[in-house]
């Protein structure tokens, strides 16, 4: 690499200059009042690139936002805020009674109240026929509890089926309507009329068959292919 440049100076002279591994070369000419300054560089190997060391980042520590969740209180409980006075009622949720129990106890109350067997079974079929409210097994039972002969218990039963009155029930209670009849024909008679509602009756028919007295495989047969 040359750089040329020019010195005002009489004195002639020359020298080096060594710094950092560069020679520098100064010569005056008198004649031509020119200086030549020669500057050679040695040829440097590239700089290697080093790349950092891997640099380990600390772990964080983690911060957990924990949620609390406040228990309501249970449904129809009264709610009372302190130094209001205010009295809240949580009464959204709450589940309605079975409606089969309604009609049941009306005609349970009219039987009751009747003293002649034709009031009776007039009740039935005036409550069954105006509301349309299932009846449970248990309570079912309750209803035939009233009447004596089994034809009448068999037309109560008749009455409350055809104005679909009559819920499902489990093999225990169909078992305890066949024990208010007095003889195998009107358990049958009876059991052909429920089978249809005793949602067990494959699984436990023998609850409902060891009721009968004479002719238990007749029953089973009902309970097991319907």
């Amino acid at each position: 690499m040359n750089f040329l440049f020019g010195i005002g100076s009489d004195n002639p002279n020359s020298f080096s200059l060594s710094n950092f591994g560069a020679s520098l070369g100064l010569n005056v000419n008198d004649h031509h009042s020119s200086a030549s300054v020669n500057m050679n560089l040695p040829n440097l190997p590239p700089t290697p690139y080093h790349h950092p060391p891997n640099m380990i980042i600390p772990s964080q520590p983690q911060y957990y936002h924990h949620h609390y969740y406040h228990e309501m209180p249970p449904m129809g409980m009264n709610m009372s805020m302190p130094g209001f006075g205010i009295s809240l009622q949580t009464n959204m949720c709450q589940v309605p009674p079975p409606m089969g129990n309604a009609l049941a106890q009306q005609i349970i109350a009219a039987l009751r109240n009747s003293s002649f067997k034709g009031e009776m079974y007039n009740a039935v079929q005036t409550y069954s026929s105006s509301l349309h409210c299932p009846v449970s097994g248990s309570d079912l039972c309750t209803i035939l509890g009233f009447f004596d002969f089994d034809n009448d218990k068999f037309n109560t039963i008749i009455q409350l089926k055809q104005t679909n009155n009559i819920a499902q029930m489990s093999a225990y209670e169909a078992s305890n309507i066949m024990r208010l009849f007095d003889f195998d024909n009107s358990r049958l008679n009876a059991l052909q009329l429920l089978v249809t509602f005793i949602y067990d009756r494959r699984v436990a028919a023998e609850t409902v068959a060891g009721t009968f007295d004479f002719d238990p495989t007749r029953a089973r047969n009902i309970l097991l292919t319907q």
